[in-house]
């Protein structure tokens, strides 16, 4: 037995038994420099997929958010910085290849994080 889930105008196959897998992928700052600007800003882009017509549902949305704002803490031990932008206070983990040695509270900063979902439903043994 199976149903059809309709996503879009498309049709995709569920069977019973089958396995539905969501990968959250926190948000993870991969630019982290000095802001040419006092002025909180945030910028967002969102892209997207999923899967084509016949195949087992899936979809994955990635967000990239592009922000200046002012650095309220550093650990760079553990490789996290908190920041106060134009829309909340966030901790974010920081890329390996992000030089946090020269950034410190008070700071504003240009980051850009990057937040990944991803779902898809597979069959199990697969």
């Amino acid at each position: 037995m199976y149903a059809i889930v309709r996503s879009g105008g498309r049709q995709h196959k569920v069977a019973v038994g089958d396995i539905v897998e969501v990968e959250v992928i926190e948000a993870l700052a991969v630019a982290v420099e000095p802001a040419h600007t006092q002025v909180r800003e945030r910028r967002e882009a969102v892209s997207g997929s999923r899967a084509k017509l016949g195949e087992k549902p899936g979809a994955s949305t990635t967000r990239t958010v592009d922000i200046v704002a002012t650095v309220q803490s550093v650990d760079s031990k553990a490789r996290l910085i908190t920041v106060r932008g134009a829309v909340q206070t966030l901790t974010l983990k920081v890329a390996e290849g992000v030089d946090l040695s020269q950034v410190k509270p008070g700071d504003n900063v240009r980051a850009v994080y990057v937040e990944t979902i991803s779902i898809r439903v597979r069959s199990p043994g697969k």
